[in-house]
């Protein structure tokens, strides 16, 4: 077996790229280094570069490309961010030397069962990133250094922040125009090289191949009760109760999954949850927030989906109203409160889209939303507070901007949005040329299994775009400004290349365990993305 891929992925874990920091530009560097390193980039030096996206850590793009006279174009892409090492423990300082870091684990006598089965194996590698995604670069950059342009073009990107906010695939999306313009290339196929934890690794276990990704929602609602001193509650109304009904209600409730080519998403899952309150009182919160993950396939509308966010939002405010009402009624009747006293609530859901244009009258309003989105940009700039903090603090500012009464629910969306993707809805076939490769390679002794999404978000989700119209309408419910997170729909279904997900078998991506199965990462998948490339 080759060993050249696994040395260059040993090249690449020893490099720190935390995702979402500076030291990505050390990642990028690298690779441009090793890419450079290919006879083919020396006598063309203008087909690779760090493309500039206008990321704000100068984070770049790293792409080379061999042009053949055909300007039919594979792209293989893959992320080189990676997440901390801090879960690594007293084993940190070995977390980027995947030799090293195997002989302490196994010196401490601390694992046992399969982990310390693949700690006895050569054929697994620990560390960092080797699995997410640093192997897939490795694959990705011997495939290009050996391709010979004859009757296609081979195209690779490696990008930033996958872990984080996928700024780095975003920004590709240029990358992609500003090439198929300059080129006139033709993307017929693309591959993201990420690792699968679905694939068990070992002889004989079937190859993965993932047709799509699932969609991403991030929605948040802020809800706005009625302030009370809490010596005295029954005047006025918790927005905690409302948040509380809000995510008793949302969380795994099935009425979100989705269903599409035999598979199911995940439900629901309460991911942001807090007051709004700037500091402790004895006051209840005016004010709360609550975010979701929420996932969906492409036989889904993600508008569809706010909307019925809005119908539970406003079902749980009416429970709260009632469970007011019925307490009120208890007490009166116990002789502990005066009926005048008694506050009649009817609940407001909104969306952002709508909330803005309710405050339209208010006077100044577009200078005032200015001045609100400047500050919000700032914060998130200065590092002062992420995207997510700020688009609820946007929120929670323009509520008070307008007379709403109490209850009321604001809906709207915080980064990231990852748009759903699936082969099957593209208009470009790629069946044909998938099946021909997996006969090729069943004939060698190859077997496959595919599915139609993976469950994880990628970096698929831009690559393609299968609804413009709807995308653009959730990013209308966007509380953080377009300057600081936009994605560029309208290019993205220019080129809506249909997009596979190979990758190696992997384990615990993300922790302390992390590992990549290296029959796959020196073979296995090499050769099926040549045959991929070879049928395109």
């Amino acid at each position: 077996m080759e060993k050249r891929i696994q040395d260059t992925l040993r090249q690449l874990v020893a490099v720190r790229s935390d995702s979402g920091t500076v030291s990505e530009r050390d990642m990028a560097a690298k690779l441009y280094e090793i890419l450079r390193e290919d006879p083919y980039f020396q006598e063309h030096p203008e087909l690779c570069g760090l493309y500039d996206g206008g990321d704000p850590l100068g984070r770049p793009v790293v792409w080379g490309l061999k042009l053949a006279p055909c300007r039919r174009t594979v792209i293989l892409s893959g992320h080189y961010d990676a997440v901390e090492t801090s879960p690594y423990g007293v084993f940190e300082p070995y977390a980027l030397q995947p030799d090293l870091l195997k002989e302490k684990m196994l010196e401490s006598g601390r694992f046992s069962g399969e982990v310390l089965e693949h700690l006895q194996d050569e054929n697994w590698m620990f560390g960092r990133g080797a699995a997410d995604m640093k192997a897939g670069d490795a694959i990705n950059l011997h495939l290009l250094r050996e391709f010979e342009p004859k009757d296609k073009c081979l195209l690779i990107t490696a990008v930033s922040d996958e872990e984080n906010l996928s700024a780095g695939a975003r920004q590709a999306i240029g990358l992609y125009q500003m090439l198929q313009e300059k080129y006139g290339l033709e993307y017929v196929y693309a591959a993201v090289t990420e690792s699968c934890a679905l694939r068990g690794g070992g002889e004989g276990d079937p190859l993965l191949l993932l047709n799509g990704t699932s969609g991403k929602l991030l929605p948040v609602a802020v809800v706005k009760g009625r302030l009370a001193h809490s010596a005295y509650v029954m005047n006025g109304l918790n927005s905690a109760l409302i948040l509380a009904e809000i995510i008793r209600s949302m969380e795994i409730n099935t009425d979100f999954l989705s269903f599409d080519q035999g598979m199911c998403n995940q439900p629901p899952a309460t991911q942001i949850f807090s007051d709004l309150k700037p500091s402790y009182d004895v006051s209840t919160p005016e004010y709360s927030a609550v975010g979701f993950n929420m996932t969906y396939y492409a036989a889904d509308d993600p508008m569809e989906r706010l909307e019925r966010l809005k119908q539970v939002c406003y079902d749980a405010c009416r429970r709260a109203v009632e469970k007011y009402e019925d307490v009120f009624d208890r007490m009166t009747a116990a002789g502990q409160l005066f009926t005048g006293y008694r506050a009649e609530y009817s609940p407001t859901v909104l969306s952002l889209v709508e909330l803005k244009e309710r405050l339209r009258g208010v006077p100044d309003f577009a200078k005032k939303d200015r001045e609100l989105q400047n500050k919000m940009a700032e914060e998130i700039r200065s590092g002062k507070a992420t995207m997510q903090k700020a688009g609820i603090r946007y929120i929670h500012h323009l509520m008070e901007l307008g007379d709403l009464p109490a209850p009321t629910v604001v809906v709207g969306v915080v980064p990231p949005f990852y748009p759903t993707v699936s082969a099957a809805y593209l208009s470009r076939d790629i069946r044909p040329m998938v099946e021909r490769a997996k006969k090729a390679l069943e004939e060698k002794g190859y077997t496959f299994r595919e599915h139609a999404y993976t469950q994880g978000m990628t970096d698929m989700s831009y690559m393609a775009c299968l609804s413009p119209r709807t995308c653009a309408a959730v990013m209308e419910n966007m509380a953080v400004p377009g300057t600081i997170y936009a994605i560029d729909f309208a290019a993205l279904a220019h080129l809506n290349v249909p997009t596979q997900l190979i990758g190696p078998a992997s384990r615990n991506i993300h922790q302390m365990l992390e590992r990549v199965y290296l029959p796959d990462v020196d073979e296995h998948i090499p050769c099926l993305l040549r045959e991929l490339i070879r049928q395109a």
